[in-house]
């Protein structure tokens, strides 16, 4: 894997093996790829790097790949300053203004992008910087972003004179329209997609194989995951205080990771427990028997759910999300559907112990591979 720099010249990195193992014929040359995205994304640590990085591991493997973070090549290194440009560009252009935030005031690199065989362009929110070098791009959008512009601007005041909704809209179907293709994580909002561009493909997350050692409850434990800062996650974690647990008969116990929620004014259950903030993702999959996520936003595919089946660890959640993420096929034996607060509390009184744990392969990393490759190849045609 290399890197971009400042300059027109490319800087090697060694910090993943995997850009570097030898192919199945090891003397063939590797294509050539370039990976643009807004953050740092190869020490995941939220759902949208997780995928991100799959996306890129699966690339690697058969691929040269060059990366630019633009949040490493803004203008200004003050992120007050950088905020306050951003601010004052968003008054008079109309692109939107966290199009503006993450790709609009960073530098563009010098370099003839037709050496490359294809462009990433990793979130919607960074393809400005390609089109200001007016390359192909082959889009990897992990939402239909303007559905979430209330939650990515809150002040109510902002979004008026911003007009994020209605101008997210515009960029992204434009966006969607122009690309080379389309990447997404959800087989509803494929169906969207496809509407305005037919050459996109569905891709789950993919995650490391990973030998966990759960450590044994004598009462079943309810989890979820997820930063008390985001608002899907605050009203989901609301709603299960409010409206299922309830309803749940006791004893149980509700396992709940993630920055911000011993600080956030809810009327937690006696039997929570609060891990905070989890370095190791696997802390979490080891206490728990059951992920309750219900999510109600977004593209209905919530990252955790796919990684928690993958390991095997029981789910429910809604219709959405499950038609998000298997669309017609079948779904794991191991997830319930439940579609409001009575249905999730009735799955979790009906459930028997022991949890019984059957990973699925459906979100290994062999299985991204295979569909990111095929996905190439019909665009190469």
């Amino acid at each position: 894997m290399q890197e971009m720099t400042n300059s027109p010249a490319l800087s090697t990195q060694n910090d993943y093996n995997l850009c570097h193992a030898e192919s199945a014929d090891a003397h063939r040359q590797k294509d050539r790829v370039l990976f643009v995205t807004t953050i740092e994304f190869r020490s995941p640590f939220n759902g949208g790097t997780v995928y991100s990085k799959g996306i890129y591991e699966a690339l690697c493997a058969n691929h040269e790949v060059d990366v630019v973070v633009l949040s490493n090549e803004r203008f200004f290194k003050n992120d007050k300053i950088h905020k306050i440009v951003t601010f004052l560009k968003g008054v008079i252009s109309s692109t939107p203004v966290n199009v503006i935030y993450h790709s609009g005031c960073s530098r563009v690199l010098q370099q003839d992008l037709s050496i490359y065989r294809h462009v990433f362009v990793d979130h919607l929110e960074a393809v400005l910087w390609v089109q200001k070098q007016k390359a192909k791009y082959i889009l990897i959008a992990h939402n239909i972003e303007y559905k979430l512009a209330n939650d990515k601007l809150r002040n109510p005041v902002l979004r008026q004179v911003f007009d994020l909704q209605k101008r997210l809209e515009r960029y992204e179907r434009n966006s969607f329209a122009q690309a080379a293709g389309v990447i997404c994580i959800s087989a509803t909002e494929k169906d969207v997609i496809a509407q305005v561009n037919p050459r996109v493909s569905q891709l789950r997350p993919a995650f490391s194989e990973t030998n966990i050692r759960y450590s044994h409850s004598e009462i079943p434990r309810f989890g979820f995951i997820g930063p008390a800062s985001w608002l899907p996650n605050y009203r989901t974690v609301q709603s299960l205080i409010k409206d299922v647990f309830t309803r749940v008969r006791p004893p149980f116990q509700f396992v709940l990771a993630g920055s911000g929620w011993e600080a956030a004014s809810l009327d937690f259950p006696a039997q929570t427990k609060h891990l905070g903030f989890v370095k190791d993702i696997n802390e979490f999959w080891s206490n728990i028997d059951l992920l309750v996520a219900p999510i109600q936003q977004g593209a209905g595919v919530n990252i955790k759910i796919c990684e928690a089946l993958h390991h095997g660890v029981n789910v429910v959640s809604n219709s959405e999300s499950i038609a998000a993420i298997f669309g017609n096929a079948p779904a794991p034996s191991n997830l319930w559907v439940a579609d409001n607060p009575t249905e999730i509390a009735e799955v979790l009184n009906d459930i028997d112990m022991p949890f019984v744990r059957n990973p699925c392969d459906d979100f290994s990393q062999a299985a991204l591979r295979l569909q990111l490759n095929q996905f190439l190849d019909d665009l190469d045609g």
